[in-house]
């Protein structure tokens, strides 16, 4: 069965008020219907403050979607004078599993030129987070994530910002933790939350901020939420599949007030 969580926040814009959004929800499952699977959405404008949830509240996979949260913790390590975005940074493509039953390392490919040539070499965290987030390899997630950590320095991360059910468990391709059920965790209301934070300036500076906002506008190949909006919209999101997963999360803005 298809599972799909979607999160988005409408700023900058006018949208329907009050009981008006609500009763888009059933319309909105109406349309899902055909699909099948078992969806999970989570809107929010972020002018007034109105909510549409469909199982918001529930537990998803995050895919890649939680790429988001590792970028975040790069930039809070930065403001933190850990390291610089121009610092470099040597790209392993071997890991060590989370599993407790004989953990071994494992080996994860690139998905991208950019970082298969680089393995063995360096590339700074800057260009990393762009090849994390624009065109989602792995590889460049998993070298960030044991930079800012590990996935143990995720977690603090997200319970300083009030999330509670939402995870990161592992680093990416790990099969042998996953096979002992170590699964990252996306609630769509928790993600929402996250993203609100972000937008509002709330995490980290309007300089930082601004500027993971746009690294999510460039992502590649964005065909879920942008894909029925106006071209006049700047949508800054994450994408996510994995098996019969497909998740998306994100901010829209619509600068000519149309909602």
């Amino acid at each position: 069965m298809w599972r799909w969580a979607g999160i988005v926040l409408l700023a900058g814009c006018a949208v329907p008020q009050g009981p008006v959004v609500e009763a888009l929800k059933p319309q909105l499952e109406e349309i899902l219907a055909p699909a099948g699977g078992e969806w999970g959405v989570w809107f929010k404008d972020l002018q007034d403050g109105e909510t549409l949830s469909i199982r918001g509240d529930e537990e998803f996979h995050p895919a890649s979607t939680l790429k988001i949260l590792v970028m975040i913790k790069i930039f809070l390590d930065v403001h933190a004078g850990l390291y610089t975005l121009d610092d470099e940074i040597e790209v392993t493509d071997i890991f060590l599993s989370a599993a407790k039953k004989d953990p071994r390392p494992f080996k994860v490919a690139a998905s991208v030129k950019a970082v298969a040539d680089v393995v063995g070499k360096r590339m700074s965290v800057r260009d990393l987070v762009e090849q994390m987030i624009t065109v989602s390899d792995n590889l460049a997630t998993n070298n960030l994530l044991r930079k800012a950590g590990g996935a143990s320095e995720i977690q603090k991360m997200l319970a300083r910002l009030g999330i509670t059910r939402s995870t990161v468990a592992r680093y990416l391709m790990d099969d042998q933790a996953y096979d002992e059920g170590f699964s990252s965790v996306a609630v769509p209301c928790e993600y929402g939350q996250v993203l609100e934070q972000l937008w509002r300036r709330q995490i980290l500076s309007d300089w930082a901020s601004s500027m993971m906002l746009r690294v999510m506008m460039r992502l590649r190949g964005n065909r879920m939420l942008p894909w029925h909006l106006p071209k006049e919209a700047l949508v800054a999101h994450k994408t996510g599949a994995i098996e019969k997963v497909r998740n998306d999360v994100g901010v829209v803005t619509l600068p000519d007030g149309r909602g």
